[in-house]
C-alpha cells in the first residue's frame, strides 16, 4: 500500500533545506556535519538538535532561528571559546525573560543540548569553567527555570483550551504528548471504507455452490500470459515470455571490445534490478505493467540501510526490505534520497532502456518518483581548509622524501606522487 506520509517530487512539498533532517518517529531536526576540531569537543561527527515538531513548514522556521547559534557553536576551536559562546547566549536569553509563544520555546529548550554537552565535556577533560565564566552556572540555572515555567502556562492553557472546546478536544489531547500539538477529531461520522476484496471472494463463493466453480482467492489468482497471438494479428512486436532474471543474466552478460562502453554501469545496477525480481517474484517481460512499476516504486524508499541490520539478513536489497517490514523501524536506518536517485532509479533506467532496444519490453518507459520524507538528506562534505592543505603540502612527499619506497619519509628526494623524478633535493 502507499504511504500516507509518502509524496512525489510532483507534489505539493517543496525540496528540504539543508541541515534539516527527520527522525523515524516523524519528528523534525537540525543536523550538521563536524570538523575534525568540533568533533573531538563533542565526541561525536554529527550535531543533532531536536526541533519538536513534526510540521514541515515549522521546522523550516525553527530550523532558521537554531542555525543562528548552531554554525557559531560547531566553529568554535576550543572548550574555552565554546564556553564564551555558550555564556554570551544565556545572558541574552535571560535577559529577555521568559518565552511568549511556542516557537520561541522551542529554540530554548534546544539550546539546552549543546549546553548540557559543553558540561559533560569540560568536566571529563578537567576545563574549570566558573574561573572563566563565574555567572554561568547562575544564568543556567535561571534559564532553565523560565523554560519550564513557560512550559507549564502553555501546558495549562492548552488544557483551559481544550476544555472549553467539548469532549471531542478533549479526548484528541489525549493523543497529544507535546505541547502545542492539538488533535481535532471530526464531529461527523466517519463510514469505514468498503472491502471489495471481501465482496468479490463472497461472489465467487456464490458463484461456485451454483456454478461449480472454484473458488479463487486473491494470492491464488494465476499470472496472465502475454498474448502473442493477439500481438502478432495487430502487427506489433510479440510481447517477450522471457522471465525477468533471464533478462537480467543477459543484461549483464559481457560484451565483446566493441561493445565494452555500452556495459558501463551495469554492475552497479544488478542490486536493483534483482530486488525488483524478488519483489515482483520474477515474471515475464511481457506482464510488467505500470501498476507493477508503480508497487516497486513504492517499495524502493521503504529498503533500509545496512546499520543494525544482522548479516545473514543484510545480502541483498530484498533481505533488507522483508527484515524491515517484520522488525521495529526504530533501529533501523533509512538511505539517503541521493541513493535512491542516483542508484536505485538510475539503475532500473539503464536496464529497462536496455529491455526496450532489445525488444524484451513493449511498454513506455516508467518514471519513478517517489519519495519519503522520512529518507535521509546527504550530509554536505568536510572539505578541506586552507591550514589543513598547507600542512598536507609540508610533507616529505611534497617537499623531499627518503627514497622511492619512503616517501613520506624526510629526505633528499624530489617526488611526485610516489614518482621520484630528481634525485638531488634543491637542483630542481
Amino acid at each position: 500500500m502507499y504511504h500516507p506520509g509518502r509524496v512525489s517530487q510532483k507534489g505539493k512539498h517543496v525540496a528540504r533545506p539543508a541541515y534539516l533532517s527527520r527522525r523515524p518517529d516523524g519528528r523534525y531536526c537540525l543536523q550538521i556535519r563536524l570538523g575534525k576540531r568540533a568533533a573531538e569537543i563533542f565526541g561525536r561527527p554529527l550535531l543533532r538538535v531536536s526541533l519538536r515538531t513534526g510540521n514541515f513548514n515549522e521546522a523550516r522556521r525553527r530550523l532558521v532561528k537554531t542555525l543562528k547559534w548552531a554554525l557559531e557553536i560547531v566553529q568554535a576551536p576550543d572548550l574555552e571559546a565554546l564556553g564564551a559562546l555558550v555564556d554570551q547566549r544565556l545572558r541574552a536569553y535571560v535577559a529577555a525573560g521568559v518565552p511568549g509563544d511556542e516557537s520561541e520555546l522551542s529554540g530554548r529548550q534546544a539550546f539546552e543540548h549543546p549546553v548540557r554537552t559543553f558540561f559533560v565535556r569540560a568536566r571529563e577533560r578537567g576545563f574549570f569553567s566558573r574561573p572563566h565564566f563565574p555567572d554561568l552556572a547562575k544564568n543556567w540555572v535561571s534559564f532553565v527555570d523560565q523554560n519550564k515555567a513557560a512550559e507549564s502556562e502553555f501546558a495549562k492553557c492548552t488544557a483551559r483550551r481544550l476544555k472549553s472546546s467539548g469532549p471531542n478536544l478533549s479526548q484528541a489531547a489525549g493523543g497529544a504528548d507535546k505541547v502545542g500539538q492539538l488533535q481535532i477529531l471530526p464531529t461527523s461520522p466517519v463510514l469505514a471504507p468498503f472491502d471489495f476484496v471481501a465482496l468479490a471472494q463472497g461472489l465467487a463463493t456464490e458463484m461456485a455452490k451454483h456454478f461449480g466453480s472454484a473458488t479463487i482467492g486473491p494470492a491464488e489468482q494465476p499470472h496472465p500470459k502475454p498474448d502473442i497471438k493477439a500481438a502478432e494479428l495487430k502487427g506489433a512486436a510479440p510481447a517477450s515470455t522471457k522471465k525477468m532474471s533471464d533478462a537480467l543474466a543477459e543484461f549483464l552478460k559481457p560484451a565483446d571490445r566493441k561493445r565494452q562502453h555500452k556495459m558501463k554501469g551495469r554492475g552497479e545496477a544488478e542490486a536493483v534490478v534483482q530486488f525488483a525480481v524478488d519483489f515482483l517474484g520474477d515474471p515475464h517481460m511481457g506482464e510488467l505493467s505500470n501498476e507493477k512499476w508503480t508497487l516497486l516504486d513504492e517499495a524502493l524508499p521503504d529498503i533500509p540501510n545496512r546499520d543494525n541490520i544482522p548479516r545473514e539478513f543484510s545480502k541483498t536489497l530484498f533481505q533488507r526490505y522483508e527484515y524491515a517490514k517484520t522488525h521495529d523501524w526504530s533501529d533501523l536506518v533509512r538511505v539517503t534520497t541521493t541513493t535512491i536517485k542516483s542508484r536505485y532509479w538510475g539503475g532500473l533506467y539503464k536496464f529497462i532502456d536496455w529491455a526496450i532496444q532489445e525488444k524484451l519490453y513493449l511498454g513506455p518507459r516508467p518514471k519513478f518518483e517517489c519519495i519519503d520524507p522520512e529518507n535521509l538528506a546527504p550530509l554536505p562534505r568536510d572539505a578541506f581548509d586552507d591550514e589543513e592543505l598547507l600542512t598536507l603540502l609540508k610533507q616529505p612527499l611534497f617537499t623531499g622524501c627518503k627514497n622511492r619506497t619512503h616517501v613520506w619519509r624526510e629526505g633528499g628526494f624530489r617526488a611526485v606522487a610516489h614518482l621520484v623524478v630528481r634525485e638531488e633535493y634543491g637542483s630542481v
